[in-house]
Formats: structure tokens, C-alpha cells, sequence
């Protein structure tokens, strides 16, 4: 297991607890995400699990930096943990890759129905 993924899981650990520190942003987590309560684990298993919460935690520059403050880092590791970690063929080009923007795809792959179940 390379370093890059060893140290995202570390930080994916930090996002979630600090996720789970507050029922607001956990509840703004699983309506971003589409997931819920139940399908985390399983969620967890996907390869691309720990990119989706970097980037998520990332995504919001306000989130980002409270992260940040949490987890006493600085808010540039959790994206650029994110990029060491990207193993999609986009990520192998020299063009900037654009923030996310929008719900991940993860619960699609887990067939969720509604948040916190």
C-alpha cells in the first residue's frame, strides 16, 4: 500500500469524525453524497471512497478550513492528499481538474434512498 493512500485514509478518518462531530454538517454530508448512516461501511469499500470524502471536505472553502483547524493541518494536504491519491485516467493529464461542484456519485453505486437512514 503506498504512503499517498495510507496517509489519505488517516485524513478521510479525520473528515468523518469531524463530520460526525456535528449533526448539521453530517447531515449536510449525507445530502451532498446522497449516502446515509447504513451505507457508509459498505461505501467505504469502494476504491473510490477515500478521493470522494477528500474531495468533498475540500469542496467548501469555509468546511475546509474548520476541517483544518480541527484536524490541526493545513487545508492544502487534504486536497493535495486527494491528488496523490487519483488514479483516473483524467488524473494522468496536465490539465487542472475542476473542484467538485456537485453530489458525488457514490450513493448511485449503493442504491441509497434517502439520507440518514
Amino acid at each position: 500500500m503506498s504512503k499517498a493512500f495510507t496517509d489519505a485514509e488517516v485524513l478521510v478518518a479525520e473528515v468523518l469524525s469531524f463530520l460526525a462531530g456535528d449533526v448539521e454538517r453530517l447531515i449536510q454530508f449525507f445530502e451532498a453524497t446522497g449516502l446515509s448512516a447504513s451505507l457508509i461501511r459498505q461505501a467505504a469499500t469502494d476504491p473510490g471512497f477515500n478521493q470522494a470524502i477528500l474531495e468533498y471536505a475540500a469542496s467548501d472553502e469555509l468546511r475546509l478550513l474548520e476541517l483544518a483547524r480541527h484536524a490541526g493541518r493545513d487545508p492544502a494536504h487534504f486536497a493535495s492528499a486527494a491528488t496523490a491519491i487519483d488514479t483516473s485516467p483524467e488524473s494522468q493529464t496536465t490539465s487542472p481538474r475542476a473542484a467538485l461542484n456537485r453530489p458525488t456519485n457514490l450513493a448511485r453505486r449503493y442504491e441509497a434512498t434517502s439520507p440518514c437512514e
